[in-house]
């Protein structure tokens, strides 16, 4: 649990130095309407492609068998000679 605590906490440290760049890119030395209109329509941009790679992942499918290799393991079965 420990390292998952540091990878979320890693993240968190990336969205906020991404978002703060951002800001500083588009906002300039004043803020106005069209920086802002920018960081939405980035915002949007972000979504879409997070949306898409979430429903591409063949992983998230139901019937998967949650290993992550996409590999599913065969019962042998028996017969009688």
């Amino acid at each position: 649990m420990g390292s998952a605590a540091g990878l979320q906490r890693t993240a968190q440290y990336l969205g906020a130095i991404t978002a703060s760049g951002l800001i500083g890119l588009l906002y300039g030395e004043r803020a106005s309407d069209s920086g802002l209109h920018a960081i939405a329509l980035i915002g949007v941009v972000l979504g879409l492609l997070l949306l898409a790679l979430t429903l591409a992942d063949r992983s998230l499918r139901a019937g998967a068998t949650g290993t992550g290799t996409g590999t599913r393991t065969r019962t042998r079965t028996r017969t009688s000679d």
